[in-house]
């Protein structure tokens, strides 16, 4: 089972200090990305919206794994933070989608940054229907409980600290994948392959619960369209 590298439970205490994952990222990333990182937290701020890591670099980073791929997301308009870092002169929209998400290229580091937002499925294999939310809702609406995890890039006291409403950080530790709740096959097919590969790629266990949503659900797959399904494989 594999362990957090170099990793302590944070204590609890009085003050409610909670683990700030700082150190973790700076050994994860290149110092291109860690810089890039901070240039794009800086413009956010300037903006006065609250911006987060997310994700897989959150996880990647508690378990010292390489982080090459970083999600971001921000509490405001994320076409207004991408403009602002082009003026800024720090880097360049390379891609937006319908889905409230931009893609920026900082230097040789690609970002997705998206609106903090909830979704909703009409049906099963359907393309979500997205709505602008808070970080509470966009953690919510995410496959794994490993992936739930956030870290503020607001400068302040609770700079880099984690954020772990889903108690991702126990099932890291564990070495355990867990899908957030009863229904996340049957909105979201494709979770089926991710569940796969990201018990390969860590050497993770499946939660049995997750297993049993897996096995009910899973013929949701006929329904997600060829392109979906090659995108998952490729």
């Amino acid at each position: 089972t594999p362990r957090l590298r170099d990793f302590h439970p944070p204590e609890i205490t009085t003050n409610g200090n909670r683990l700030n994952i700082r150190t973790y990222y700076g050994a994860a990333v290149s110092p291109s990305i860690a810089s890039a990182t901070a240039a794009i937290s800086e413009v956010a701020t300037r903006i006065g919206d609250p911006l987060y890591l997310v994700g897989g670099a959150v996880r990647d980073s508690l378990l010292g794994r390489e982080v090459k791929e970083v999600d971001l997301v921000f509490v405001g308009d994320v076409a207004h933070l991408a403009s602002e870092v082009e003026r800024s002169g720090l880097g360049s929209q390379v891609a937006t989608s319908q889905f409230l998400t931009v893609k920026l290229q900082v230097g040789d580091s690609v970002f997705d940054i998206v609106t903090a937002r909830g979704e909703s499925y009409e049906r099963p294999g359907a393309l979500p229907t997205v709505h602008r939310g808070d970080l509470q809702a966009d953690l919510a609406r995410r496959d794994f409980t490993v992936n739930a995890m956030a870290a503020s890039l607001t400068p302040g006291t609770g700079y880099m600290t984690l954020i772990d409403p889903l108690h991702g950080q126990v099932d890291l530790e564990d070495g355990v994948l867990r899908a957030l709740h009863a229904g996340s096959f049957r909105d979201d097919a494709t979770r089926v392959f991710r569940a796969a590969r990201y018990a390969s790629r860590l050497g993770f266990r499946v939660d049995p619960a997750t297993a049993e949503w897996i096995g009910q659900d899973g013929h949701h797959l006929d329904a997600i369209s060829p392109d979906r399904l090659r995108h998952e494989f490729d």
